[in-house]
């Protein structure tokens, strides 16, 4: 699929779900937005800038911790519902920019603080997407990247990413830890702080939220299930009380670009 083509596909399967992720308490309040300020210590004097922003709550998270904060996203009903994310925060320091993760409208070396929460496995070039954000950092400055990530070992995470399109099509791919180092690396950035953690599906929501039709969740239900030995105990798959409940590992990485 060209670039063209995909950016069209994400701004179909999230403009028609974009509503979904404003009312998402996993976006809005999950344990990575707050370890994401704790650890970058958001300043007063700061321009920060929140790629991929989507329905805005990491953007608005922000906010009140920096002189400003733009947001940026490449669909425009994902960008409408960070409006309305603004608007519940009487937020006046937040600023929404339809765009590219690929091609970022800004001068060089003009922000302290760039974050990407939970969007990154939707980028075909992600080195290019960390490039960019290394360019528009000032010197010293800060990328932090929250996303789900996949283990080394290269048919296990193949078949997670097999399975993630299958839920959206949009989903492109979501890396190792020791990718993303790389990318970071070759990008002048040193990455100061990595961990991980699982974090807790309930398997319909997780597939509701993209709108997947019924008869598919109950086909991915069962794959999921019956899943290989490596991807169960990676994502460990399990019933509750009826339901299905997974978890996926997200990695929060931040990287200070060299002076």
């Amino acid at each position: 699929m060209t670039s063209r083509g995909h950016d069209s596909l994400v701004r179909r399967q999230f403009g028609a779900s974009a509503e979904n992720y404003r009312t998402s308490t996993t976006h809005a309040r999950g344990r990575s937005l707050a370890r994401l300020l704790a650890l970058t210590a958001p300043q007063p004097d700061w321009t920060a800038l929140d790629v991929a922003t989507g329905a805005g709550h990491t953007a608005a998270a922000l906010a009140p911790r920096v002189r400003m904060v733009i947001a940026g996203d490449m669909t425009r009903e994902m960008l409408q519902q960070a409006a309305i994310v603004a608007g519940e925060h009487a937020l006046n320091n937040l600023c929404l920019v339809q765009e590219s993760a690929l091609a970022l409208a800004y001068r060089d070396a003009v922000f302290d603080l760039v974050v990407c929460r939970v969007a990154a496995h939707h980028f075909p070039v992600p080195g290019r997407f960390v490039s960019e954000c290394a360019r528009v950092l000032k010197p010293g400055g800060r990328l932090a990247v929250i996303d789900n990530v996949v283990p080394e070992d290269e048919s296990t995470a193949a078949w997670i990413n097999d399975f993630e399109r299958r839920r959206d099509p949009s989903h492109v791919r979501c890396l190792s830890i020791a990718h993303w180092q790389a990318l970071f690396t070759g990008s002048g950035l040193d990455m100061v702080h990595r961990e991980t953690s699982p974090k807790c599906f309930d398997f319909h929501a997780w597939m509701q939220r993209m709108n997947v039709p019924p008869h598919d969740i109950e086909r991915l239900g069962r794959a999921l299930l019956d899943a290989p030995a490596d991807v169960r105990d990676f994502w460990q798959p399990r019933h509750n009380d009826g339901r299905i409940e997974l978890s996926l590992r997200e990695a929060i990485m931040i990287g200070r670009l060299r002076t």
